[in-house]
C-alpha cells in the first residue's frame, strides 16, 4: 500500500474517534444536565468530567499525532521543564481549581454554613470557558513538553 494512502487512512481514524469522543462527551454533558434539572443537585462527576478531564483528553487528542512521530523518533526521552512548569502545570491548576474547590466544599462545609468563595476562584468559576481552554493547553503542552534528545546533554 502506498505511504500516502496509509497516512490518509490514519488521518481518517484519528478524526473518526476524536469526533466519536467529542459526542460521546456531548451526550454525556447533556445527561448529567438532566439529572441536574430534574434533582436540582449538582453531580460532582459531571463538573469534574465537563470541566477538566473533557478537555485534557482534547488536549492529549491534538497533540497525539506530533507525540506519535516523536515516539518512532531514536534517542532518549527528555522533559522540557520550562514548558512543562511554565504552561502546562499552571493550566491544569486552572483547570482543576473550580470544580475541586466546589467538590471540596460540598463535602467539608455543613449544608447551613456559608464559605467566601476566594476571588481567584470565583473569576475562573465565572468564566467556564477559561478553565476548559486551560485543560486543552494543559493536555496539549503535558505531551508536548516531551521530547526525544539524540544525546544526554541536552
Amino acid at each position: 500500500m502506498n505511504n500516502n494512502l496509509k497516512r490518509i487512512m490514519w488521518y481518517i481514524i484519528y478524526i473518526a474517534v476524536f469526533g466519536f469522543l467529542i459526542v460521546a462527551a456531548g451526550n454525556l454533558d447533556r445527561h448529567f444536565m438532566n439529572i441536574y434539572r430534574t434533582t436540582y443537585q449538582t453531580p460532582y462527576l459531571w463538573l469534574f468530567l465537563v470541566q477538566f478531564v473533557f478537555p485534557f483528553m482534547v488536549g492529549l487528542g491534538l497533540a497525539l499525532p506530533q507525540f506519535i512521530v516523536k515516539c518512532r523518533q531514536k534517542g532518549f526521552w527528555k522533559v522540557d521543564w520550562i514548558v512543562f512548569l511554565t504552561v502546562s502545570l499552571p493550566t491544569f491548576i486552572v483547570a482543576v481549581t473550580p470544580a475541586a474547590f466546589f467538590s471540596l466544599v460540598h463535602f467539608i462545609v455543613p449544608e447551613t454554613g456559608s464559605i467566601p468563595i476566594p476571588g481567584l476562584i470565583s473569576f475562573i468559576g465565572t468564566y467556564p470557558a477559561l478553565n476548559k481552554a486551560a485543560g486543552v493547553m494543559s493536555g496539549f503542552f503535558l505531551l508536548t513538553s516531551l521530547v526525544k534528545a539524540q544525546n544526554h546533554n541536552i
